[in-house]
């Protein structure tokens, strides 16, 4: 068995419950169901692009790690569809007004973070 098969069974395994929380949510429920409108679908697209940018951010320093080299997949990049669909949401001066949540930016500095200081990754 391939061990990025496993490695993926045992995080969706381990992250269900909070994946089927956070999916059946009142905000998700109602953010996918257009309750919310357009305004609160770019504010949430605006705080993944915060989260995204970090995961993505130095993935070419960690590309050849023996650890984390083997979970960078390109087809895991959302950052540039991000921009794509921030640019028709907000225009093509959006990142001039982009302004992350606070617990958006602690959870996007603590990816950076463990993404520069894990060790394997030094």
């Amino acid at each position: 068995m391939d061990p990025m098969d496993s490695f993926s069974t045992l995080i969706r395994t381990a992250s269900r419950e909070q994946h089927t929380e956070a999916e059946t949510s009142p905000f998700m429920s109602d953010l996918l169901g257009g309750r919310l409108g357009v305004e609160a679908y770019a504010r949430y697209t605006e705080q993944l692009w915060f989260v995204y940018e970090a995961l993505e951010h130095g993935v070419e320093r960690l590309a050849s790690d023996p650890v984390a080299g083997p979970f960078i997949q390109s087809e895991l990049f959302r950052l540039a569809a991000l921009e794509r669909d921030l640019t028709h949401l907000r225009g093509p001066e959006w990142r001039s007004t982009l302004t992350a949540l606070p617990a958006t930016r602690t959870y996007a500095d603590r990816v950076r973070e463990c993404a520069e200081q894990w060790p394997p990754a030094t």
